[in-house]
Order: structure tokens, then C-alpha cells, then sequence
């Protein structure tokens, strides 16, 4: 999970789109939420989804605009 938050904040520094690293991140949180009960780390991986969501969304909307 390091790996893809290095790869979105790269991404993001070099004014890049950064969508298919965050896509891939949101999924990764996904797949991690299915093996873990532990209510801690959900609570960070509901951070991680809704923060790449954000992202996601705000790209689209320059990518219109």
C-alpha cells in the first residue's frame, strides 16, 4: 500500500493526472478492507477510498472545465 500512495503523491508533484494511480490505490483499500476486521484500520482505509474518491472526482471536473 506504500508503494501506490508513493506512486499517487509522485503523480500528483509532477502535475500529472495521477487517476490510474488513485483508481489502483481505491483498490488496494478495497481488497485490504475484505481480510481485516480490525476497526482501526478500516477507519483508515474509509480515509483512503474517500480521499482518492475526492481526487478522482476533482480530476474529472479539470479535465471538463
Amino acid at each position: 500500500m506504500l508503494d501506490r500512495l508513493e506512486a499517487v503523491k509522485v503523480a500528483m508533484l509532477s502535475d500529472g493526472d495521477g487517476s490510474a494511480a488513485l483508481q489502483s490505490l481505491a483498490r488496494m483499500a478495497a481488497e485490504q478492507r475484505q481480510g481485516d476486521p480490525d476497526p482501526g484500520l478500516q477507519d483508515v482505509l474509509d480515509h483512503i477510498e474517500t480521499r482518492a474518491a475526492v481526487e478522482l472526482a476533482k480530476a474529472r471536473v479539470r479535465r471538463v472545465a
